[in-house]
């Protein structure tokens, strides 16, 4: 009988801090339900048995386990430095920052186009194609590779225009501006300090907080973690008695002693995080306010954040400069920007769960933020991704100059999906080139577009017009017509000879008694030329290339599975083994993209 082992927690880094829909967070959650059911279920002697064996082995998960670093930093605060000093300490510390993670400042953003919002829709998510450009040569990239895009915390996130990290400070009752430097505290183990932030670098307040922690972002604010950390806090403050006595006061403890425990925390983050549709947005200082009288010290709350990371894109085209260096990515994305009531009016929760969804986004209304816009594609939609900073400060003028954003390419040529892509393009204009099948949904059509973009490019320069078109089929997937950003550029690569094929469908299109238009989705177009599909991965050493949302691709692999692939004979597993040696064998590719809330 295998061994019952109970699920292993997430580390600390293995959460993106993106409220994806399937976070490492929610498969956790699930293996536990699983645990605990079937624990249920066994036979008294074998648990005892089980029970025993995972006792034998905590001792090596506890040492493989990454520790929560709580106790591990000691804020030292400093003498603010003279200017030259300052301007030193800044510039030395900034410099340390971009070479740790290899990033490049971006110069510019210059937006191309965006999709519109169909008649009668208020809630503003169009689809952007955006070019971001640097003074510094990029790595030039390859079709179906991904950018990392790191964004600064920036006024931005609050629509007052008031400054995020000064609120914060507010809230933590220091001053922005004042020095620190970080240690490790002496008491804890060798290596036991948060990795993501500077050790022993002067700087200030505002700095630490702009670069290194995420504040508004932050679907790790709601999980149980992070509420027994402020439960706990609470608990050590011995001035807690001096606090208010009134009921609210009671009653938010005991809101918080809900949300932290063991037995109902897991099931109220669920479902506060409602399958990526969060019921509500809060941001750190939306937290703090929530619970006034716990007074969280700048050293706790450095160890109970998540780091600010970069996001991920697609690159769907590059620009080279007059001396052959890629000077620009583009990159194609949706903006997050959600009405903060909107989710929570679409269902009905009870109990805890709406009380603390009403809580945040009821201190988020007072603010003026009825949208929450703490996505990084808010600020890439926006036509300014700078921090001007206020008043006339040095150092204020000196963040605001890095404060524009940075591009990582340490993911170019490295994933499967762009070596693969690759290779296949490389091929594609000889003579017995194998057929290619490109299908994107949404926006994940950006890196196969990078992939046309380039057949586009080698059948301008080395082949004429005459010729046979390249072996190519493209199968586009969008909402609605405006969503179909792409379509005049695959038009154009269908009318040179670039691709061979094209073909779009729509999933949500405005049905009008004039046009009579229906819904239709990628799966429909696959089971139209099952036939052809199939000769050509069965047959054919055809690569079919997916990029999409998780539930597209899941159904395409559906699809491909059952409808396309499968025999009469064929059980589940049959089927599933059929897909997995075409992966191997290099036919198949899928490049998912979980579909993230604004988290």
């Amino acid at each position: 009988m295998p061994s019952l082992r109970r699920p292993r927690e997430p580390r600390l880094g293995e959460c993106c801090g993106s409220g994806c829909a399937r976070c490492v967070w929610d498969v956790y959650y699930d293996a536990l339900e699983a645990y605990e059911e079937k624990k249920r279920t066994m036979d008294p002697a074998d648990l005892e048995e089980e029970e025993e064996e995972e006792d034998s082995s905590s001792l090596s998960d506890a040492s493989s386990a990454e520790s929560d670093y709580i106790g591990s930093v000691v804020v030292k605060f400093i003498p603010q430095p003279d200017e030259r000093m300052a301007t030193l300490n800044i510039t030395k510390s900034m410099d340390k920052f971009v070479k740790k993670f290899d990033y490049i400042p971006i110069e510019k953003v210059n937006h191309i186009r965006q999709s519109a919002l169909p008649e009668g829709h208020t809630t503003t998510s169009p689809i952007h194609i955006t070019d971001l450009h640097s003074k510094l040569p990029f790595t030039s990239p390859v079709a179906g590779d991904v950018v990392e895009v790191f964004m600064p915390n920036l006024p931005l996130t609050d629509p007052r225009g008031s400054d995020s990290v000064t609120d914060l400070c507010r809230a933590l009752g220091i001053e922005p501006d004042s020095w620190c430097e970080l240690y490790k505290s002496p008491f804890v183990p060798e290596g036991h300090f948060p990795p993501w932030l500077p050790l022993r670098e002067p700087m200030t307040v505002r700095q630490l907080l702009t670069f290194y922690v995420d504040i508004s972002s932050c679907s790790y604010l709601l999980r149980p973690s992070f509420f027994q950390s402020l439960l706990r806090i609470h608990q050590n403050n011995a001035r807690k008695r001096q606090q208010q006595d009134d009921h609210n006061y009671e009653h938010l403890v005991t809101l918080l002693e809900t949300c932290a425990s063991d037995e109902k925390g897991p099931a109220i983050f669920r479902s506060l995080m409602n399958s990526g549709k969060a019921l509500c947005y809060p941001c750190l200082t939306d937290v703090l306010h929530a619970f006034p009288f716990i007074k969280v010290p700048l050293d706790r709350m450095l160890e109970m954040c998540s780091p600010l990371r970069a996001r991920k894109f697609s690159v769907a085209d590059y620009e080279m400069d007059s001396s052959g260096k890629c000077s620009a990515l583009q990159i194609c994305f949706r903006e997050n920007v959600v009405d903060r009531s909107y989710n929570l009016s679409q269902c009905t929760p009870t109990g805890t769960t709406k009380e603390v969804a009403e809580l945040f986004n009821g201190i988020a209304y007072k603010r003026g933020a009825d949208n929450f816009l703490g996505h990084v594609t808010y600020r890439l939609s926006r036509t300014s991704i700078n921090w001007q900073g206020k008043g006339n400060s040095h150092v204020h003028s000196l963040l605001a100059a890095y404060s524009g954003g940075y591009v990582g390419t340490s993911f170019f040529g490295k994933t499967p999906f762009a070596l693969g892509l690759e290779r296949s393009i490389r091929t594609i204009a000889s003579t017995h080139s194998p057929r290619l099948v490109l299908l994107g949904a949404g926006t994940g059509i950006a890196p196969l577009m990078a992939a046309v973009s380039q057949l586009r490019l080698l059948r301008r320069q080395h082949l004429s017009e005459h010729t046979n078109p390249f072996p190519c089929s493209v199968i586009y997937g969008a909402r609605n017509m405006s969503e179909l950003i792409y379509h005049d550029d695959l038009s154009e690569a269908l009318r040179i000879g670039a691709i061979d094929q094209y073909q779009f469908c729509l999933s949500r299109p405005q049905v009008t008694a004039a046009t009579g238009v229906a819904h239709r989705y990628v799966t429909d177009i696959l089971k139209k030329d099952a036939h052809a599909v199939n000769h050509l991965l069965t047959e054919g050493d055809g690569k079919f290339f997916a990029c999409g949302p998780t539930k597209v691709l899941q159904s395409v692999r559906s699809c491909l599975a059952n409808d396309i692939l499968g025999e009469a004979d064929d059980d589940d597993s049959m089927r599933e083994q059929r897909l997995l040696f075409m992966e191997g064998k290099g036919q198949l590719f899928f490049d998912v993209w979980s579909t993230m809330s604004v988290f």
